[in-house]
């Protein structure tokens, strides 16, 4: 009998920084995803309302934003703080990272995620003090080295104990568009080989050993994600559970939104099941390896996947 299909829906750096605000979701692989997705989209509103830390004075000696080129690859990372409202107490981090591409034009400054590359941009704006990726924002002060720093706090309706500062920095890594920081090939009913074009997302927290990988290529008209959970340390090795709701130390997931891809599989996830992962390399700069699986399609899937980390 065919397994009843699930939905999820892929992470974004934006929408992950919000989640981990509504709770554990980023490590959820059951409920109803659909209300889940509901609080996602709340969550972004009640985010892009939050309180500004307007006491916060950057150090960057007499620079401005005008004499920073922008164009270019740049690292995105986002430090989430957890504190307790009752005491004020800090409690803990959430640390978020993704590359970003940004251009300079006489319409504004282009930003795009790696994974959107290619697709329709959006456009931030440039003055002398600030950078801001949406008006709505803070917006982000240079704060040493060229680093551009936005703060700010907000609170969410569903966890009143808590409220959640934001650290967001934006560091250059290089002057030219880089997009190609992996493999990632995957064998069955759908079928992908990416040399030139691989992204990846990475969340890790300062409680726990809890970290995941997203490793993302472009699709038909949308992107696929690759995702690997790690709930604890882990090395190289082979990893295997029976099926999405076994104990493991790992678990992978293939996603999308594309049409291509929802055409095949009814669904925007495949929820393995009968997975071998063979993790070939893990460090502090790069992961790679080998998996199978059966996905909810009653597809047979195998593959290989590399990416380079954010140092």
């Amino acid at each position: 009998m065919a397994r009843k299909k699930t939905k999820s829906y892929p992470e974004s750096f934006r929408r992950e920084a919000v989640r981990l605000a509504v709770y554990d979701y980023v490590w959820g692989f059951t409920g109803d995803m659909n209300m889940k997705y509901l609080i996602l989209v709340l969550a972004v509103t009640s985010l892009l309302g939050c309180n500004s830390s307007d006491n916060w004075v950057p150090d960057d000696g007499d620079s401005s934003i005008e004499d920073i080129e922008l164009t270019g690859t740049w690292l995105m990372s986002n430090e989430i703080e957890r504190y307790k409202t009752s005491t004020d107490e800090y409690l803990s981090s959430t640390y978020i990272s993704e590359s970003y591409l940004l251009e300079e034009t006489d319409k504004g400054v282009k930003y795009e995620s790696c994974r959107r590359y290619g697709g329709i941009p959006n456009y931030g704006i440039k003055t002398k003090e600030h950078f801001y990726l949406n008006p709505i924002d803070n917006g982000f002060i240079l704060n040493g080295g060229g680093v551009l720093e936005q703060r700010s706090e907000y609170t969410n309706e569903w966890e009143p104990e808590f409220y959640y500062k934001s650290i967001q920095k934006i560091t250059k890594i290089t002057d030219v568009s880089v997009i190609d920081n992996g493999t990632l090939i995957v064998n069955g009913p759908i079928s992908i080989e990416e040399y030139s074009h691989v992204c990846i997302w990475e969340v890790s927290y300062s409680v726990g050993n809890k970290r995941a990988f997203e490793i993302m290529v472009p699709f038909d008209d949308s992107y696929v994600s690759f995702r690997l959970d790690a709930y604890d340390e882990i090395v190289a090795g082979t990893y295997d559970y029976t099926t999405p709701y076994s104990d493991s130390l790992v678990r992978v997931d293939l996603s999308s939104n594309a049409t291509a891809y929802w055409d095949i599989v009814e669904s925007n996830t495949l929820s393995p099941s009968s997975v071998s992962l063979n993790l070939i390399e893990y460090n502090g700069t790069k992961i790679s390896g080998t998996f199978s699986f059966t996905g909810q399609d009653e597809g047979s899937y195998s593959g290989e996947f590399e990416a380079f980390l954010h140092e």
